[in-house]
């Protein structure tokens, strides 16, 4: 389970564009059937991952700060490679 989550992982970064990861995030917008959980995306404008309580499920939501900061190539998470 472990590696399948490391690959998926992996994929995502190959087909999210940074277009993608800098664009402004949608507030979520819950129905009355939707569960609140916490969430961690990457706010453009602070160049860092962070915390969201609410029902979205986007392309850069994830279920950690070190998901989303291990995902992100860009902001204060950018390789100095």
């Amino acid at each position: 389970m472990g590696l399948f989550c490391i690959f998926s992982l992996f994929l995502m970064l190959l087909v999210v564009s940074q277009d993608v990861w800098e664009a402004p995030h949608p507030t979520p917008s819950c129905d009355g059937q939707a569960p609140l959980r916490t969430s961690y995306y990457f706010n453009n404008g602070t160049g860092k991952c962070e915390r969201e309580i609410g029902c979205s499920n986007g392309t850069t939501d994830f279920s950690s700060e070190g998901d989303c900061k291990r995902a992100c190539p860009y902001g204060i998470y950018a390789s100095n490679d």
